[in-house]
């Protein structure tokens, strides 16, 4: 059960830490709060797989001048996944992909994610898009917003969406 919570943290957290950087390079310094939905059509099991997994979600985001802006985000990309625990844009045993590549508040900004999950906690880092240094950072959780009915699926290799909260904060 801890193993399942933490990654569906890790899922949320890749959403939450999505402020990011706009086509034409502006930055969006601040704070977000994310909620949504991490599907995963190859499913999520008990042992980690590499697997595809999709973020979609509503960012509530305020920058440090008090802006408020709102708005869709999602993320998506390849990662070493599990209920267990999950790894994506960094090496913790084998390859776990390249960061995912996201958006956020309706597209504005752009930005790819890395991620560390377990037991349902999911910590996040963020960077502009093709930037090398991450400059945002956060953290998602999975276990508020599921029931147990979700940590039966998982034993049964059969978890295909996990709704999650993240809250991330930083300059994207």
């Amino acid at each position: 059960m801890r193993k399942f919570i933490l990654f569906a943290a890790l899922c949320v957290v890749g959403i939450v830490a999505a402020p990011v950087a706009s086509a034409s390079a502006a930055e969006l310094t601040g704070k977000c709060q994310i909620a949504g939905e991490a599907k995963f059509p190859g499913g999520l099991g008990k042992e980690p797989r590499k697997g595809v997994y999709e973020f979609e979600g509503t960012a509530n985001c305020e920058a440090a001048s008090g802006e408020k802006k709102s708005g869709p985000t999602k993320v998506k990309g390849e990662a070493l996944l599990s209920c267990a625990v999950a790894a994506g844009g960094i090496t913790v045993v084998g390859e776990t992909g390249a960061p995912g590549k996201g958006t956020i508040i309706s597209e504005e900004y752009k930005f790819e994610l890395s991620f560390f999950a377990q037991a349902g906690i999911v910590d996040l880092l963020a960077r502009p898009e093709g930037n090398a240094a991450y400059t945002a950072s956060g953290a998602a959780e999975f276990l508020t917003t599921n029931g147990p009915a979700e940590i039966v699926k998982c034993a049964q290799n059969n978890v295909t969406s996990l709704k999650f909260e993240a809250q991330t904060a930083g300059t994207i």
